[in-house]
């Protein structure tokens, strides 16, 4: 009979890996983590009847001057270029100054020389040496003498043209080593620390109750087609009582701080909203229409999701529509004050799915 060797040391020594990966093959796979969508909501508030006015507007800036030097000259330097913002101070062109130069040291010297005259004369009409009309002569020659070098000395600071505020170069009309007179433009500078948007409105687009008391209840904001979904807040500043005689529109002067984290610049075109609260004492309910949607079956009937509070599961919501309102339509019925609505990606959710809030704190 034939003897069959076994090594079995070895088989002993691999039982304990062989059994493991039994076990392996036997377990279950782990169970996937549910993830948990997370959702952009809003609590519905009630809001004040008003009435919304959007009107095409132009940026402007709220200070414009056009600077030019007070004398004529040669211009040798011109140090800045359009489009260049510039501090107050700052030195934006200059003329040739020899000639300036010269008739100030000649202003000096006469003033001098007129000045000492006049305190000799003094001394000496003082000790009655002199006659009083002499003393009123040499009077009048130091006058007349610090007079011109008061004019000298300004001629000399009018050869420097420096910018009175901190703004903008808007424009620049004339080039280095060119002749200029006085007064002719030489710079245009914009102050743009507060900008103006206008708007031209016809008779038939003033609201009712637009009147002098109500401009503080005005809300108006800026829109720019470049910056979706950022609005910019607009004040009255004054607006004409008598329509523009060829074009019979009615202008109307907001003012807007410059932000400084965008390029907004005068000449911009701009869309303008303004609100005024009415008159009467109504409310209704407003939502943003990203939280409508339609029944995937094809029925007319429109919906939005609602969040239950304590266990932030959605439950699909019928909605009667009103109005649209600017970028929100008005909700006639199906929801309340202080429900909480789901206000993006509503296409997305299901039945009773848990979601997690992302601005719970936030109403509309």
């Amino acid at each position: 009979m034939p003897i069959i060797h076994t090594n079995f040391p070895v088989f002993i020594k691999l039982l304990p890996a062989m059994s493991l990966l039994l076990l392996m093959g036997c377990s279950e796979p782990p169970a996937e983590e549910k993830i948990i969508r997370p959702v952009k909501s809003i609590l519905v508030e009630e809001h004040l009847a008003a009435e919304i006015i959007n009107m095409p507007g132009k940026v402007r800036a709220a200070d414009k001057v056009d600077l030019s030097f007070q004398v004529s000259g040669r211009m040798t330097k011109i140090n800045i270029l359009s489009g260049q913002r510039v501090t107050e101070g700052t030195l934006l062109a200059e003329l040739d100054s020899r000639d300036f130069d010269s008739n100030l040291k000649a202003a000096r010297a006469e003033y001098r020389r007129a000045n000492s005259d006049f305190l000799r004369t003094k001394e000496l009409v003082e000790k009655q040496l002199v006659s009083k009309a002499d003393f009123d002569f040499k009077r009048a020659r130091k006058d007349i003498a610090e007079a011109d070098l008061e004019k000298a000395t300004k001629a000399v600071s009018d050869s420097q043209l420096k910018a009175p505020f901190s703004g903008l170069v808007a424009a620049r009309y004339v080039t280095k080593f060119q002749d200029v007179q006085a007064k002719q433009p030489i710079i245009s500078l914009q102050d743009i620390s507060s900008l103006e948007v206008v708007i031209y409105i016809p008779e038939n687009g003033i609201p009712r109750d637009f009147t002098a008391e109500e401009r503080e209840n005005i809300d108006a904001v800026a829109k720019f087609e470049d910056v979706a979904g950022q609005v910019f807040p607009l004040h009255l500043k004054e607006y004409s009582a008598e329509a523009d005689s060829q074009t019979q529109l009615f202008t109307l002067i907001f003012e807007m701080d410059y932000p400084e984290s965008l390029s907004i610049f005068p000449g911009m075109s701009v869309g303008v909203e303004i609100t005024i609260p009415s008159s009467m004492d109504e409310h209704y309910l407003l939502l943003p229409s990203t939280a409508i949607f339609a029944d995937k079956s094809g029925s007319d009937q429109q919906y939005v999701w609602l969040v239950d509070a304590a266990s932030h599961t959605v439950s699909k919501q019928a909605v009667t529509l009103g109005m649209l309102r600017s970028d929100k339509i008005e909700i006639i019925s199906g929801v309340e004050p202080g429900m909480r609505v789901i206000t993006a990606g509503v296409n997305y959710l299901f039945e009773g799915e848990t979601v997690r809030l992302m601005n719970a704190n936030v109403g509309m």
